[in-house]
């Protein structure tokens, strides 16, 4: 109301609907065209805003429009190329929609250079996990070949522990939850540990 030209602001306003949508307050018929008209009117006012198009990807994945996402996804990185959180998505969706893995795996691997010290909030240690599905020989890079290390986050450790298993490495599996243990002593990390023990045969 007090700035009908601020575009950011209906960028806002029209992730504020799609949110609603998607939550199941306000039908698809109903929230669809408020969020369009919002957002068609930032770019319309910023045509190169890379936020216009952060919020026509979410629509459009909303929708279920899978062409379209991927369309204003490049949109945001030809605009905002060090834009983690979208490295991230459209490396992902390259990967697992597109069947296009070393173009995704190099903007996820561009994603995981920009993270360390920045505030976004994809946790780095989280693409591991995804590179160990389709690259295994790049994720033992990214932990290290020694696998279990004390400075690892729980989703890494988890990970190690579930190769490990898969390996019948025992001892392995004991190390790792004893670390998670260590970050995290609660009931559940408990009964890993427990368990971790008694595949390694200390009963």
């Amino acid at each position: 109301e007090l700035d009908p030209e601020f575009a950011l602001a209906h960028v806002c306003v029209a992730t504020s609907y799609l949110e609603l949508g998607i939550s199941d307050f306000i039908e698809l018929d109903e929230w669809l065209p408020m969020a369009m008209a919002h957002v068609e009117k930032a770019r319309n006012l910023e045509p190169d805003s890379w936020q216009v198009y952060v919020a026509l990807a979410q629509i459009n994945h909303a929708q279920g429009n899978a062409d379209e996402v991927l369309r204003n996804a490049m949109k945001v990185l030809e605009i905002n190329p060090n834009y983690q959180d979208f490295l991230v998505f459209v490396g992902n969706y390259l990967v697992w929609q597109k069947g296009e893995v070393d173009e995704g795996i190099n903007l996820l691997l561009r994603a995981l250079e920009l993270m360390p010290g920045s505030s976004v909030s994809f946790d780095p240690d989280q693409l591991v996990i995804t590179l160990n599905s389709i690259a295994p020989d790049l994720a033992v890079k990214m932990v290290g070949a020694d696998g279990c290390q004390p400075d690892h986050s729980i989703w890494v450790l988890h990970t190690i522990t579930s190769w490990s298993m898969l390996e019948r490495d025992y001892d392995a599996v004991l190390r790792c939850q004893e670390l998670v243990l260590s970050e995290n002593d609660s009931p559940n990390n408990r009964i890993n540990a427990g368990a971790a023990n008694l595949f390694a045969g200390n009963f």
